[in-house]
């Protein structure tokens, strides 16, 4: 019993002695979550990032105020400092709806095969995607579910519907300040690395064990709604149809009265004002270790695409 007083009274005792103590230039100035989160962000470099923890990377949810959400961007005014946050959403939101128009655009014959993006064009899109915003983007990546990237090759060389396991180029930012060409010694923020986190061994983005999937592919907490490897949204709202129509024009500013080509295609979710699923959600600021060894967030969209790529049993075939 005495040993059980004893040991209430001193953790009292601590919690008084740390709950007076100010961190700041005045009294006054007690402890909040600010400090909370700058003393997090500071203990993470990219010399002990490797040994940390998933949470130690990882800030908590509510760290970032005013998420851009698709149905609700027209109706609200957004904060001069919170711009970026909705060029990143249009970033995502842009690269969904262009790949997921020309996959299927390019999935109506065998005559679009040699057509179909390769692996070179996934590298360059991706480098162009950072180029785009110097002040802004410091990487983007287009990852692909398992065994969903066909190969843009011809058929004497690999089988004609034979897909890759994992296909994932990831381009970002490098810092070349120590570059024998940089006499100034100051980033110029034109040199970009691009390579393919589904390379090599134990490069299984997809898994539940892979560094990566718990920062921003995958996050178990369910206001991040960050789940789209692998596919298990088989309603219509994950996958909008949209139609478009191609006219002719005989003149320059003059165009036909009837459509000459009709389309449809898949693409990211178009919700209504009162839904609650999005087509881009943001993830939770992470530390991106070994790349950028910067605190980054992402934004992430689906591309959506025709699974099996030509197949004759067209019936089987469906938006993934």
């Amino acid at each position: 019993m005495g040993r059980g007083s004893l040991a209430i009274a001193v953790s009292a005792a601590c919690l008084l002695i740390g709950y007076s103590i100010a961190i700041g230039p005045y009294d006054w100035m007690h402890r909040d979550n600010f400090d909370l989160i700058m003393e997090k962000m500071i203990s993470v470099d990219e010399k002990n990032c490797k040994e940390m923890s998933i949470d130690s990377l990882r800030l908590p949810v509510n760290t970032l105020g005013q998420v851009p959400k698709f149905n609700v961007l027209p109706q609200i005014v957004v904060f001069p400092n919170r711009t970026k946050l909705i060029h990143l959403h249009n970033m995502a939101l842009n690269r969904g709806y262009f790949f997921s128009y020309i996959l299927q655009r390019l999935n109506e014959s065998e005559f679009d095969f040699p057509l179909l993006p390769g692996f070179m064009y996934y590298y360059l899109s991706s480098a162009a995607t950072v180029t785009s915003a110097p002040g802004l983007l410091n990487g983007s990546s287009i990852l692909f579910d398992t065994h969903c990237q066909y190969a843009n090759w011809f058929p004497t060389i690999l089988n004609f519907n034979q897909t890759l396991p994992l296909f994932g180029p990831k381009a970002w930012r490098l810092d070349d300040y120590q570059d024998n060409v940089n006499w100034l010694r100051e980033p110029t923020n034109n040199t970009i690395i691009v390579e393919d986190l589904g390379a090599g061994p134990n490069h299984n983005y997809t898994a539940r064990w892979h560094r990566l999937n718990p920062l921003f592919l995958y996050d178990p907490d369910p206001r991040i709604k960050i789940d789209f490897i692998p596919d298990l949204r088989t309603d219509n709202q994950a996958k909008h149809q949209y139609d478009y129509n191609i006219y002719n024009s005989s003149s320059p500013g003059v165009m036909g009265k009837t459509p000459n080509v009709t389309r449809r295609f898949f693409g990211p979710p178009s919700p209504g004002i009162q839904e609650n699923y999005h087509p881009v959600y943001f993830s939770r600021p992470y530390f991106d270790c070994g790349r950028t060894n910067m605190w980054l967030v992402s934004s992430v969209g689906p591309v959506i695409d025709f699974m099996r790529r030509y197949s004759i049993e067209t019936n089987l075939r469906s938006p993934k």
